[in-house]
């Protein structure tokens, strides 16, 4: 068992319904509990990446579906991700509303690798864009605000460049239940 310190030899992990109760020497285990055997292999916590674009050959802004959201679950849990935010970059609305779309009904059809989306731009500072394409940055309007916002009941992050917002707008988001994150910002 890696406990994220160390590996530990002749240890059980515990676990009750859906949680973990404790990491145990096996001599401290009840003789009657039912155990499962992993003989050669490793017990370790899963990552978790709240930023991932796309996998096994799909990037979720060129196909923004409840598919692709699934390849790239899939391709990465093969590498020890177990939970992620599916992460669309600079787009036309369009593209980011049918991707965050998608992110949900993959998270409500019961893909449990899905945690929730991350939308990264286009409210970036267009000198700070980095691989975002230029056409793609603007600044934060009205219609933004309220699809955003209409987002509680999907865990979401956005990340902006706070100079591409109007004073009010962050505290929105934030009050909306979005994490909001500082990024590609010229400030």
């Amino acid at each position: 068992v890696f406990d994220g310190q160390s590996f530990v030899e002749d240890h059980s992990v515990v676990i009750a319904g859906q949680h973990i109760t404790g990491v145990f020497a096996n001599h401290e285990l009840d003789p009657d509990i039912a155990t499962v055997d992993l003989p050669g292999g490793i017990l370790a916590p899963g990552f978790i990446d709240i930023q991932v674009n796309g996998g096994g050959g799909v990037m979720l802004n060129n196909s923004p579906t409840v598919d692709a959201v699934n390849t790239i679950v899939t391709k990465h849990r093969t590498t020890g991700t177990t939970g992620m935010m599916p992460t669309l970059i600079s787009d036309t609305p369009e593209v980011q509303r049918a991707g965050v779309q998608a992110v949900s009904a993959a998270k409500a059809a019961g893909n449990k690798g899905v945690l929730g989306a991350h939308i990264e731009g286009p409210f970036f500072s267009l000198d700070k864009r980095g691989a975002h394409q230029a056409s793609m940055i603007r600044t934060m309007a009205q219609q933004d605000i309220d699809w955003l916002c209409s987002l509680s009941d999907l865990k979401t992050i956005i990340t902006l460049a706070p100079e591409q917002t109007q004073p009010g707008q962050i505290r929105q988001l934030s009050d909306a239940g979005l994490l909001v994150f500082a990024g590609h910002t010229n400030t």
